[in-house]
């Protein structure tokens, strides 16, 4: 159980790095996108934000920073559900990569990649403990994305 946790403490660190590097003010190779794509990759940030409030919302009193399923916890496959096993994770990536995008920022396109690696990692894991705890989870697997 305790190598479970040092694991869970790394990836949510992991996490929490990648983010915190994301808003640093730090731009190398800038770009800039045809002016006219700004505002789809805003829509798309919001997107992401909206996908992000709507899975936190729909999680409640289940969430957790933690891959581990709190003990209380229940399958969730309705609603945002239905549509991404990992909607956090996905509002996150959506929001990232758009706002990257509409910044021409270089950096924060890496810090993007990074956490679509962290996060294919952390929901595998994710995964297994779920799969391991609720017996309907390799249906939901099969029938639903990981993001979108």
């Amino acid at each position: 159980m305790k190598s479970r946790k040092n694991e869970e403490y790394i990836l949510f660190g992991g996490q929490m790095l990648l983010m915190l590097g994301y808003i640093l003010p730090v731009s190398f190779l800038k770009f800039q996108l045809p002016y006219l794509l700004k505002p789809i990759l805003g829509f798309f940030a919001c997107c992401g934000i909206l996908f992000n409030l709507i899975a936190l919302w729909q999680l409640r009193d289940f969430i957790s920073p933690f891959p581990s399923p709190r003990t209380n916890t229940q399958l969730l496959t309705k609603g945002i559900f239905k549509y991404s096993r990992h909607p956090i994770y996905t509002g996150i990536l959506l929001s990232y990569f758009s706002y990257a995008l509409f910044e021409g920022n270089t950096f924060k396109l890496v810090i993007t990649f990074l956490l679509l690696l962290l996060f294919l990692v952390k929901s595998s894991y994710e995964e297994r403990l779920l799969s391991a705890r609720f017996s309907s989870y390799h249906h939901y697997k099969n029938n639903t994305r990981r993001f979108l």
